[in-house]
């Protein structure tokens, strides 16, 4: 008897994961922007009334970007400025799960656009961009990450869990960086 209640209730939860990961659906943008790379595109935006040169030099300075993060998130530049291609960068979420890894960058463009890649963690082998473009009266600031998390197990996390938590992260995260930005002097040295 007890085998089969066993049976039925390892059944039933099996076919709850089943139907949970059908209606987690990816989110993806179609855009010829990001077509050198693969996986799911989740992309934030925020218009900032600071030039590109501000905002640019508040995400890229080693000493302030702590401070845009949100409480149980830790970005740290683990090269000396100034931020440069091959650089690295470690961050930690400690903050209803715990999460860690390395970015370096790929790319950079400064005052318009930067490009990393994850290097380990849950992200392992994604994109990062960030892109900066001058509009009337700011700054468009653009935050992507282009994931493919590895096995089914991780991508059912990430739909269900992970990235609804990235994306109050993030959104957070702009949301200080406009509000610091914002009060900062024109002069973008």
């Amino acid at each position: 008897m007890n085998l089969c209640k066993t049976f039925s209730n390892g059944l039933a939860l099996l076919i709850c994961a089943a139907l949970l990961a059908a209606c987690a659906s990816p989110y993806t943008l179609q855009t010829a922007c990001y077509q050198d790379v693969a996986g799911e595109v989740n992309q934030h935006e925020r218009i900032i009334a600071a030039p590109p040169e501000v905002v640019f030099n508040m995400v890229t300075d080693g000493d302030r970007i702590g401070g845009f993060c949100p409480p149980g998130t830790t970005v740290t530049y683990l090269s000396p400025p100034p931020y440069a291609v091959g650089h690295k960068v470690e961050t930690r979420v400690d903050h209803i799960f715990n999460l860690k890894w390395m970015s370096r960058v790929q790319a950079v463009a400064p005052f318009r656009r930067i490009q990393l890649t994850f290097l380990d963690g849950f992200f392992q082998g994604g994109t990062e961009i960030w892109e900066f473009q001058s509009q009337p009266g700011g700054t468009l600031v653009r935050h992507t990450i282009v994931v493919q998390p590895a096995g089914w197990i991780r991508r059912q996390i990430w739909r269900l869990k992970v990235r609804k938590k990235h994306d109050i992260m993030v959104e957070s995260f702009l949301d200080n960086l406009k509000e610091a930005a914002e009060m900062q002097p024109l002069d973008p040295s």
